[in-house]
C-alpha cells in the first residue's frame, strides 16, 4: 500500500455522501482555495451529478524501468 501512497494513488471512499454532506461543512476559506485552482466544489469526481463522470480528470501515469516504478508523469487536466 505504500508504494501506491508515495505514487500520488491515495484513495477514500465515501460511503453515504448524501449524510456526510449534510452533517460535516467545509470552511469556506477551503472552498475558496478551490475555487482560486480551478476545482468544482459541487458535485462528486467530475462536479457533476449523479453517475455523470464526463470531464473527469484522468488518472495519474507510471512509468516503469527494470520492473520497479520511477518517477510518476505529471498528467495535465482540463478543468
Amino acid at each position: 500500500m505504500d508504494i501506491h501512497f508515495g505514487m500520488g494513488m491515495a484513495l477514500t471512499f465515501i460511503e453515504a455522501s448524501d449524510v456526510l454532506c449534510q452533517r460535516q461543512k467545509v470552511p469556506d476559506s477551503m472552498l475558496e482555495l478551490c475555487r482560486a485552482q480551478g476545482i468544482r466544489t459541487k458535485g462528486k469526481g467530475a462536479g457533476n451529478t449523479g453517475l455523470d463522470l464526463a470531464g473527469l480528470s484522468p488518472p495519474p501515469t507510471t512509468a516503469f524501468q527494470n520492473g520497479r516504478p520511477s518517477t510518476p508523469t505529471p498528467t495535465p487536466t482540463n478543468q
